[in-house]
């Protein structure tokens, strides 16, 4: 398992064990539950981790706490909030003086873990199997999970890539090396999103840098596809409060990828990542009368009233996104995967919430099935 390691275990990453408290404790362990800790900070950018005991012993043994306790006297990690009986998990957070340092790579070549890991990833695939309740038909979840396997990244030509740009280096650079060692992780969520590895690669990687049986790829996305699936969501519930006028604008911008473009026109920001992260407030936040708000107000009145109504008459401001995403997930997962299925089962494919990447000699059939589910569910 390639994991990533502070500069400040470096010493311990040379011994198998290092003495504690009387206890010899294994430096593979104490780096699994580091690396695992930098993982939720680099990509949830939260620096507050509840660490369960029951987990704790049952990953790492009845020595658990020997090993939480060596990496607080190390400083590495800080006891914010005790246990609650019944209640909480501890809550523990890194020192961020470690990421003033290098974080480097450490290959866990620990048996037990390893073991684990193996252990962990058959009983997603048995309860991938088993049907749970999943947005996601059995047939296509049983593929994305196969075909994942499949695809292979040039770790070199990544790596200089990203050494190019030194965004977020260590985090980047972690994923690319977990694909190229096959230490995937993948998981289906209760909103139709299928996680993994690759879902967190950086875009520039995987349309450059990754391959499937020695060839190139190619990637189809949905364009404006959030605001795609809101025309769904009007179109059921929406027909007497969004302006017809307003909404065949709208619904054509969206369709012909014009959407962001029109906002740009209509504003002083001319930054299309800068107008989508907008939208998206617009769409997932709280609606308090923000900025953002008020430009998709002077543009789209009624469809921002159908936004607030169903928040309010949904459960809250999440639940516009949470069902949006189930939109996505049955016109990606449920409609085009399943075509795919049917059709050529033989092609190996890969998933980003709203793409597809498939083998570049396969471009014009998974392409013509692409565009003929777009289009329908456009028109439908």
């Amino acid at each position: 398992m390639v994991q990533l390691m502070p500069d400040c275990l470096s010493e311990e990453s040379e011994m198998t064990k290092v003495l504690h408290n009387g206890r010899m404790i294994k430096t593979s362990y104490l780096i699994d539950i580091v690396h695992t800790i930098i993982l939720k900070y680099y990509f949830k950018k939260l620096n507050s981790y509840a660490l369960s005991s029951t987990i704790l012993r049952k990953r790492y043994g009845h020595l658990y706490n020997y090993y939480i306790d060596y990496l607080i006297k190390k400083d590495i990690i800080s006891l914010e909030n005790r246990h609650i009986g019944g209640k909480s998990c501890r809550i523990y957070s890194l020192n961020p003086d470690i990421f003033r340092n290098k974080i480097g790579k450490y290959e866990n070549l620990d048996k037990i873990l390893i073991k684990k890991n193996i252990f962990r990833i058959e009983s997603n695939n048995l309860e991938n199997k088993l049907g749970k309740n999943y947005p996601i038909m059995d047939k296509v979840r049983e593929k994305l999970v196969r075909d994942i396997w499949e695809y292979k990244i040039d770790r070199v030509s990544s790596i200089d890539f990203l050494s190019s740009i030194e965004n977020d280096l260590e985090k980047n650079i972690y994923v690319v090396e977990s694909i190229h060692s096959s230490n995937l992780f993948y998981q289906f969520d209760n909103y139709g999103r299928f996680h993994s590895n690759f879902t967190i690669l950086k875009s520039e990687i995987r349309k450059k840098f990754l391959s499937v049986d020695n060839e190139k790829t190619f990637e189809f996305d949905i364009k404006n596809s959030q605001p795609l699936m809101l025309c769904k969501l009007i179109d059921r519930h929406g027909k007497e409060i969004v302006d017809k006028d307003e909404y065949d604008l709208y619904r054509k911008l969206v369709k012909s990828g014009e959407f962001y473009d029109f906002l740009i026109s209509k504003s002083n920001i001319k930054n299309k990542k800068i107008i989508k992260t907008w939208v998206y407030r617009v769409f997932f936040g709280k609606n308090y009368g923000s900025d953002w708000d008020k430009l998709f107000d002077m543009n789209f009145p009624s469809i921002l009233k159908f936004i607030k109504k169903y928040k309010n008459e949904n459960g809250g401001y999440k639940s516009l996104s949470h069902n949006l995403q189930l939109i996505e997930s049955d016109l990606v997962f449920n409609k085009i995967v399943n075509d795919i299925i049917v059709n050529y089962p033989h092609i190996k494919i890969l998933t980003i919430h709203d793409s597809i990447i498939c083998p570049h000699k396969f471009k014009n059939e998974i392409g013509k099935i692409f565009r003929e589910r777009i289009e329908n569910f456009t028109d439908g």
